[in-house]
């Protein structure tokens, strides 16, 4: 089946002309009839591109191929079989065209030839290309230009560009909420999407909005931790000695990284990310990252070099020193002035010889546990020039990694495709002096492979040499798609150049033993941890590169490096948050790159977004497919920063009991939508054995939802007593509602609305004095309506029916009486949905059938607030105004049948 897959991926990646997710419908027309894939016609239309019937969405027709193989394998591979010969004219005819458009070898990206996967067309620009009348808006040519953008100059033109069509100050606008651009973006641009920022702007919640973080280093995991704050509304300032993404290496990912990337809106903002295959290019990365982190605020400074770090004479905050830095064309730096910068915490991201580091007197030590020096191995990195031709797609990937029985000069080597024909090898020292590469033989360790002892000449010679021997081999292996392509094809391929003009040709030493630094977080003394440094990334945790573990376990130490600076601001200080620190990391370095972290992460197709909630483990979700790279992967992916949904032995009870003595920050507690009154200041993720064991039915469906989407908080059964960490009016109301249960009735589940902001909590604060005192009351609906009110609040225009009547008026109902509230939540279903709301009815009267708005209360014209069913003894209260109530907590009743 893996081979069918792989195949079928093959396939469509050659029909993929542009390298863009579209294929032509004129180049697939042999398709169009055929039966076995396209059963019926309807079948077709549903992967035609939504915006121009003349190309085919690839990742549409790939979730289609892949079912119908995985479906009938025997009738697939002989499907497969049968498109060799239209494969091949097609094959034929694209080589002919692009020898007439054929220009001199050797420059790399030759504007005559087709473009390289980083510079494709994205979709907007194929359709305009097919279809001429088509015509981009100025938001749409924006939009389009900071997707295309690569480098950091290119990156923030576009991005000013943006800002102004959007009528937004990129600094200024984004300092209470992360996603306020990302918001003008979609309400302008429908097709826009980018799923994190889509939950971050449901769930509303910033609780680092008063925290001013400071981040050393732009590498991907600087660049995703700093996204990480923003979005939970830190102002985050990143620093980075370079001026530009320069790196040409290949990076291989992980599954979750993948979806991770892909949960960010890499089809957007990096169209040719779904036609890779489990890699991306690293400058690749990096622009994408930089741009999901401009629309979410933060702050770049460049050509800054980190000098020191030390706390303010006050002991309240970080004072960071950088110095600028010029850097030339060799990669020699030059430093100038100092600049001083305050910060709350700092996270260091800055690399394996991380300056931070050795500033604050930390050391490496040998993951193993031994005190010898680190042993040193010998990597060669080549590229070569990817035109996009025919030949160049033809060419077979290797991820897997060839070894030295395979391939006799080298001891290890990876291929793969991306902006550039991407080789690495690990190599003996004595195969490199054999080929003269090395000037000096008598040189140790990493001195052997030095600027000054490397003949960069002899380097290409060799790294020719060794990738036609692998173009050999695979042309052997033949496969069901085992076109011949030309035996010098490589040999005649350029070595590619950088963004800076030098040839991206390398060789470089590493060290075979891995090493981490000697503690996860510093804390100055005399301050109580109230200032600490983290430290994430290379500079934390040396990756060793043949495993491919760099960027997927860089980004789960991002996570946990993210949580760790929440749980700081939410209280942790000293040892607990030290001890937090050093748990997280140790359950990340439990994730073995051969079995990718299957015995420590959670599964990653798991039915149950959160722990506790059993009851669904029997469900079955749908999971597409996505990229051509034949492996099925969830549409959402529920890894987020709180380790109890990424760590199957994580248990949250410790840092429950450590944050108890703990006063969050005035910041934290205005976040939480209840006022005066005091949240839980940990989600509580763990539920009692005796959990209901409810059906899979509506309710269960919408809670699993909301769940997964970051709209609810799971919390503990609060029907207990003793539960200090519990809001007063909600523990009393939940000792209300089980008193006044009918028989047989019981509390299923809990959840705190996290989901509402924006808007409707802005309305309720704010007129939250003048309507008070403040009513915590109930209101009963339809499970089908709970989506709606969770995300956006109460909204009468959909409280009245026919059914339920308007008894006091055509507004929303709320009781003071759980069990009254009840009776409209559905009377034959077992699984009914209660939602305590806080009500501002001001000043009220008793109401009347039929009301569009409160009665008149004086001569002048004024209206009341609300109407009830007793002015003097009210039970029942309408409101006409949505700004007058606010979803607090969803509770689950079980009724018997």
């Amino acid at each position: 089946m893996d081979e069918l897959l792989r195949s079928g991926r093959r396939l469509l990646r050659f029909l993929d002309a542009n390298n863009d997710g579209l294929l032509s419908v004129e180049e697939c027309q042999h398709l169009q009839e055929d039966l076995w894939l396209f059963p019926t016609k309807d079948a077709f239309l549903e992967v035609l591109d939504p915006h121009d019937s003349e190309f085919l969405d690839a990742d549409a027709l790939w979730q289609l191929l892949s079912d119908r193989l995985e479906a009938d394998p025997s009738h697939g591979q002989e499907w497969l079989k049968g498109q060799l010969p239209s494969l091949k004219r097609l094959y034929t005819t694209r080589r002919s065209k692009s020898k007439l458009l054929e220009s001199p070898q050797g420059s790399p990206l030759s504007p005559s030839r087709s473009p390289s996967p980083s510079r494709s067309p994205s979709r907007s620009a194929s359709r305009s290309v097919s279809r001429m009348a088509w015509k981009p808006t100025s938001l749409e040519a924006a939009w389009e230009d900071f997707c295309q953008a690569l480098q950091v100059t290119d990156i923030t033109a576009a991005f000013s560009k943006l800002c102004a069509h959007l009528n937004g100050d990129p600094l200024s606008s984004t300092s209470h909420t992360s996603v306020v651009l990302y918001e003008k973006l979609v309400a302008r641009l429908s097709s826009v999407s980018i799923p994190r920022f889509q939950r971050q702007k449901g769930a509303g919640g910033y609780p680092l909005h008063d925290a001013r973080l400071g981040v050393i280093g732009a590498g991907p995991i600087g660049l995703r931790t700093a996204l990480e704050l923003a979005l939970l509304g830190a102002k985050v300032q990143v620093f980075d000695v370079r001026d530009g993404f320069y790196r040409m290496n290949i990076l291989k990912l992980w599954d979750w990284a993948s979806a991770d990337l892909l949960d960010l809106g890499a089809k957007h903002l990096l169209p040719n990310f779904l036609t890779y295959v489990d890699h991306i290019g690293i400058r690749e990365l990096q622009s994408l990252l930089l741009k999901l982190g401009l629309l979410a605020g933060v702050r770049y400074t460049w050509n800054a070099s980190f000098k020191e770090v030390s706390p303010s004479f006050s002991m309240k905050y970080l004072r960071v020193t950088t110095q600028m830095a010029s850097v030339d064309s060799q990669g020699r730096r030059t430093l100038g002035v100092d600049e001083t910068h305050s910060f709350s915490s700092l996270v260091a991201c800055d690399g394996g010889g991380s300056r931070v580091a050795t500033q604050l007197g930390l050391q490496r030590v040998r993951a193993d546990g031994l005190t010898t020096e680190p042993g040193w191995e010998f990597a060669v990195v080549a590229n070569f020039v990817n035109l996009m031709e025919p030949d160049d797609r033809l060419l077979e990937e290797c991820p897997r990694g060839f070894s030295e029985e395979e391939l006799s000069l080298v001891k290890r080597l990876i291929y793969l495709q991306g902006e550039t024909h991407y080789f690495i090898m690990t190599v003996e020292a004595k195969v490199l002096l054999e080929h003269q590469v090395l000037r000096d033989g008598s040189l140790t360790d990493k001195e052997l492979l030095s600027v000054e002892n490397v003949d960069m000449r002899k380097l290409e010679d060799f790294s020719r040499i060794v990738v036609e021997d692998y173009s050999k081999k695979v042309r052997s292996l033949g496969g069901i798609f085992a076109v011949e392509i030309p035996e010098d094809f490589l040999a005649t391929r350029a070595i590619a150049l950088d963004p800076r003009g030098r040839p991206a040709l390398s060789a470089f030493a590493y060290r075979a033993n891995l090493t981490w630094l000697s503690q996860p977080i510093y804390l100055f003394d005399g301050c109580d941890g109230d200032l600490p440094v983290f430290f994430a990334g290379d500079a934390l945790r040396e990756p060793f590169w043949p495993y491919g573990e760099g960027c997927s376990r860089g980004f789960m130490g991002a996570l946990d490096t993210v949580w760790a600076v929440r749980c700081w601001a939410m209280g942790l200080r000293g040892a607990k948050l030290r001890s937090l620190r050093k748990k997280l990391f140790d359950l990340a370095s439990q994730v073995d790159p051969v079995t990718k972290g299957r015995d420590v992460l959670l599964p990653f197709e798991r039915p149950v977004p959160f722990s506790g909630l059993g009851f669904l483990s029997g469900l079955k979700l749908p999971w597409p497919a996505w990229g051509f790279d034949g492996r099925k992967r969830p549409i959402t992916f529920d890894y987020t920063t709180d380790p109890t949904t990424r760590y199957r032995l994580y248990d949250a009870e410790d840092e429950q009991d450590e944050l108890e003595a703990s006063e969050p920050s005035a910041s934290l507690e205005a976040s939480c939508g209840w006022g005066k009154h005091k949240l839980s200041k940990f989600n509580w993720l763990k539920f009692p054995s005796s959990a209901p064991n409810l059906r899979l039915e509506t309710g269960a469906l919408i809670l699993s939802e909301l769940l997964g989407q970051g709209l609810l908080v799971p919390e503990r059964p609060l029907h207990l007593d003793g539960a200090d960490e519990v809001p007063e009016p909600f523990r009393r109301a939940l000792r209300e509602l089980s008193a006044r249960l009918p028989p047989g009735a019981r509390i299923g589940f809990t959840a705190r609305v996290s989901g509402v902001a924006g808007a409707p909590a802005v309305a309720y604060s704010a007129v939250r004095e003048s309507l008070g005192p403040e009513r915590f009351l109930w209101h009963g609906t339809a499970w089908e309506c709970v989506p709606n009110i969770v995300r956006h609040g109460f909204n009468r225009a959909y409280a009245f029916n026919a059914r339920h009547g308007s008894k006091l008026g055509r507004g929303v109902y709320f009781a003071e009486d759980p069990a009254y509230a009840l009776r409209f939540a559905g009377r034959t279903q077992s699984s009914r949905a209660l939602l305590l709301a806080g009500v501002l009815p001001g000043n009220f009267t008793r109401g009347k059938e039929g009301l569009l708005e409160p009665p008149r209360c004086d001569a002048s014209g004024k209206r009341f607030d609300a109407t009830t069913d007793d002015a003097r003894r009210p039970r029942v209260f309408c409101v006409f105004k949505d700004f007058q109530a606010l979803p607090l907590y969803l509770i689950q009743v079980m009724v018997a049948s």
